[in-house]
């Protein structure tokens, strides 16, 4: 690996206290041959004045990109600018605390599938060390298709989030960049799905700590009003990745699911009801038309 470079790249907004604690971990990794590069997507917190020492001391490398794109927007836009100049790409959000030897057994599984791999996902944490529900990957259907692969503790997935993703920059180059109109909400899952073609894994000895307040993801029937605002994207992103699919199941199941969610808010809710039934059908009329483009490197 030492002719191999790799970058971190961390996306972040107004979470500087948390993202100090990511860039510490990073810090604390025992592979240690690899740069750190943060992308802020225009923090408010005094995010970029926090890193001064960090930023004066080289030992990260700091971005703006003027606004905020969301996650997607944020990876799209930290991908495409490392993509040329290092080998692998290890992406995370500001609350990903990788343990010390994340990295290091990461690195060492790229040996175990000769270097023939879309992604590596780490195993995710959560605050108590039970597992982070909300970032639970896919299995391959058939995940005894090879034993090497799962006696060195890899198991293959088909999709993965981006806490904690490890991509080759080759693979980038073939298909393409996250897609930035995702904004937030699947955008991870639909650019992991286009890398498992050339081969997605669990690392189970690679692990990360995911500091969310709460131990779920947002479920328009009980999380708090103010968390499901933007639930509409959610919606609009999953129609889409299931037109993607070309699987008329998938495809109907997600069109089903907001007038089913809706059905359940009605008479399940704790409260804004029709609020929230709002925010789904949006979605819903959003996702019919939502079709956007795969940004490829050669083209930037």
């Amino acid at each position: 690996m030492s002719s191999k470079k790799i970058v971190a790249c961390i996306v972040t907004f107004n979470r500087k206290e948390k993202l100090k604690n990511c860039i510490e971990a990073l810090l604390a990794q025992i592979y240690t041959d690899f740069k750190i590069v943060i992308v802020d997507n225009a923090s408010t917190d005094g995010t970029q004045s926090s890193l001064a020492e960090y930023i004066k001391d080289k030992k990260i490398e700091y971005y703006n990109t003027g606004k905020n794109l969301g996650g997607a927007g944020g990876f799209n836009y930290a991908i495409k600018n490392v993509v040329f100049s290092f080998d692998y790409i290890w992406i995370m959000d500001d609350d990903t605390y990788p343990k010390p030897d994340a990295l290091q057994n990461i690195v060492k599984h790229i040996g175990d599938v000769n270097d023939r791999f879309g992604f590596f996902s780490s195993l995710t944490e959560w605050t108590d060390g039970n597992a982070c529900l909300m970032n639970k990957q896919a299995l391959e259907d058939d995940i005894f298709g090879s034993m090497r692969v799962l006696e060195a503790g890899l198991i293959p997935a088909k999709n993965a989030s981006f806490v904690s993703l490890f991509i080759k920059s080759d693979m980038v180059k073939k298909v393409g960049l996250p897609i930035k109109d995702f904004f937030l909400w699947g955008d991870d899952t639909e650019y992991t799905q286009r890398l498992s073609v050339y081969g997605g894994y669990i690392a189970t000895d690679s692990v990360v700590i995911h500091d969310m307040a709460t131990n779920d993801g947002v479920d328009i029937l009980n999380s708090d009003f103010k968390r499901v605002q933007r639930y509409s994207l959610f919606v609009r992103n999953r129609m889409f990745i299931a037109k993607l699919s070309g699987n008329k199941g998938e495809m109907i199941r997600a069109y089903i699911s907001p007038f089913k969610q809706c059905i359940r808010v009605f008479f399940k809710a704790k409260d804004n009801r029709i609020g929230r039934m709002k925010i789904t059908i949006e979605g819903f009329w959003k996702g019919l038309s939502f079709s956007p483009q795969i940004e490829y490197v050669e083209n930037v």
